[in-house]
């Protein structure tokens, strides 16, 4: 049976930010059900991704403008440029923290991988999303208990009870879409210079 291939991402708005400066976390899925109903799979994805979302949500900032964050979701397959399947808000009620936060530039790296086969190319099965910007109370010298919080998240998001629905990696290079087995999170922070904010005043010396 052939898959049905879908490209979703997660928009965070910014209070009081232009959309430039939103943050884009990228996931990939297949959908495997008999009747090939796209109408279904996204709203598995819908769901699963609000679920995620809700399980880190105390722990973003309060820059997160999280009622007016949106999931727009795309056929992989169909012909650039691509219209949305889908776009419309967290399928639920996803908390707004009230904390603010530190840089936007630091983020938490979770990474994941398909199934070891020998003789492929194992760069090729691996994937991350880079998550954030976090609250200032969770920017410790090493973020464990925030990587216990996203794997956790993530366990959940994989093991999800919707049998239709794959949680990919996506290779580019390969043009191939495979079922994710496992993932994992370093307590180290990543930064996503990317994210960083224009400067908007300047301190002069002597």
């Amino acid at each position: 049976m052939s898959l049905l291939r879908f490209q979703a991402d997660v928009v965070l708005h910014m209070h009081s930010l232009p959309p430039e400066d939103y943050v884009v976390n990228t996931w990939a899925f297949s959908g495997h059900n008999p009747a090939r109903d796209s109408t279904l799979d996204i709203e598995a994805i819908r769901s699963r991704l609000t679920a995620f979302y809700q399980n880190i949500d105390d722990h973003l900032a309060s820059e997160v403008d999280c009622g007016s964050s949106r999931i727009v979701i795309y056929d992989r397959d169909a012909t650039p440029p691509r219209a949305p399947l889908s776009d419309a808000l967290f399928d639920g009620t996803v908390t707004e923290s009230s904390t603010a936060g530190g840089p936007h530039e630091v983020a938490l790296c979770l990474s994941f991988r398909e199934a070891i086969v020998s003789g492929r190319n194992r760069a090729r099965g691996r994937g991350r999303v880079y998550l954030g910007p976090w609250k200032k109370s969770d920017l410790d010298m090493r973020p464990g208990t925030l990587c216990g919080v996203v794997t956790a998240a993530a366990a959940a998001l994989l093991t999800a009870t919707d049998s239709n629905l794959s949680w990919d990696v996506y290779s580019r290079a390969d043009d191939e879409s495979k079922a994710i087995v496992a993932g994992w999170c370093d307590n180290e922070w990543d930064t996503q210079r990317s994210r960083g904010l224009t400067a908007d005043t300047r301190s002069l010396f002597p």
